[in-house]
């Protein structure tokens, strides 16, 4: 093996999603970054805690990946059901136009806070991906980012037909939909994706092993360049009813412990931000 240098060090992107949520998740990811144990975080602008909270991500610019979590089923005015959109989608009832405008407001917002593009794009509930509006989401960013020097990426959340039964519902959904716009329209994206697995609050406390952390275990035995790994770490939030809140608390609790550092020493690995 290697020596253990930086120069040696397989680079993964560790991303924290729902940044903005609320302010109880918001603080677990802050605090992570801080603590150097992310090295991306997906932001939901339609948030009243958005423009406080997009501000205490400023100090970290250029140190992480800076991104827009799409939202068009929890905060966003027009959100409604995943279920709905996932079947409106699917049956082709969406208007493009009316989700082009969402994707617009949703990126000035991040840009009036952050004074920059996002670095990437993804989706809450992974929603970027279903038809329509991935044809939204590639029609918004060629007009706005397709001259620029550094594109924002897109994520593409999934490995195929692959892993378990929600992994494969997920790629179902409009993965590969997406991977063909995003490589007809030379759109950089990760190259591989891990993280999903059974929020199910009664399976988690931060005293037993959880899914991010046999994801990551997994996931650091032979990964590949620009490999992106979700989660989504919280604190409690009294103001936030979260229906993940055991599964959040947990994999902060992983991510803070000596036990994620030394795994991550042990297999050579650095969090790092997407390689261009």
């Amino acid at each position: 093996m290697p020596e253990n240098t930086a120069e040696h060090k397989i680079p993964i992107i560790l991303c924290a999603d729902d940044y903005a949520l609320s302010v109880g998740i918001s603080d677990a990811i802050l605090k992570l970054i801080t603590a150097k144990r992310l090295s991306a975080t997906s932001c939901m602008t339609d948030s009243v805690h958005w423009p406080e909270l997009g501000k205490a991500l400023m100090p970290f610019k250029g140190q992480i990946d800076i991104g827009l979590h799409f939202d068009l089923t929890e905060l966003s005015p027009e959100a409604r059901p995943l279920k709905k959109v996932l079947v409106d989608a699917q049956l082709r009832r969406l208007n493009q136009q009316h989700i082009e405008d969402i994707f617009r407001r949703q990126l000035n917002a991040f840009e009036a806070v952050m004074g920059s593009p996002p670095d990437y794009i993804d989706g809450h509930q992974h929603v970027h991906q279903f038809p329509v509006i991935r044809d939204a989401l590639i029609a918004v960013w060629l007009q706005r980012f397709n001259t620029t020097i550094n594109k924002p990426y897109i994520r593409i959340p999934s490995n195929g037909f692959f892993g378990s039964i929600k992994e494969i519902i997920i790629t179902l959904t409009g993965s590969f939909g997406l991977k063909r716009l995003l490589r007809k329209n030379v759109i950089p994206h990760n190259s591989a994706f891990a993280g999903i697995y059974d929020f199910g609050a009664k399976k988690h406390s931060q005293n037993t092993p959880n899914g991010l952390q046999k994801i990551l275990k997994n996931s650091f035995k032979n990964p590949k360049k620009n490999t992106l790994i979700m989660c989504h770490p919280g604190l409690s939030d009294s103001t936030y009813s979260d229906p993940i809140s055991g599964a959040r608390t947990a994999e902060h609790a992983y991510l803070m412990s000596d036990d994620f550092t030394n795994l991550c020493t042990q297999h050579n690995i650095k969090l790092s931000r997407f390689c261009r």
